[in-house]
């Protein structure tokens, strides 16, 4: 999670809007995860649909370039 973040961070100013709204979701959660009965390491729901959408974009982006 720290690498995709610095990644967006560095390139904020061409990243997907999607991509930096998910990303906030999944450090939101990750505070949340502090709370009794979250384990540290539990996928949470944001990031699931952060990794998710990384696959998606890719998966297109492979398809354009013919990958």
């Amino acid at each position: 999670m720290n690498e995709i973040r610095e990644i967006a961070s560095r390139n904020a100013h061409v990243a997907d809007a999607k991509l930096l709204d998910l990303i906030h979701a999944a450090d939101r959660a990750g505070w949340e995860a502090a709370f009794p009965g979250r384990g540290p390491d539990d996928l949470t729901e944001e990031d699931l649909a952060l990794a998710n959408h990384i696959w998606d974009e890719y998966t297109q982006l492979t398809r354009k370039v013919g990958g």
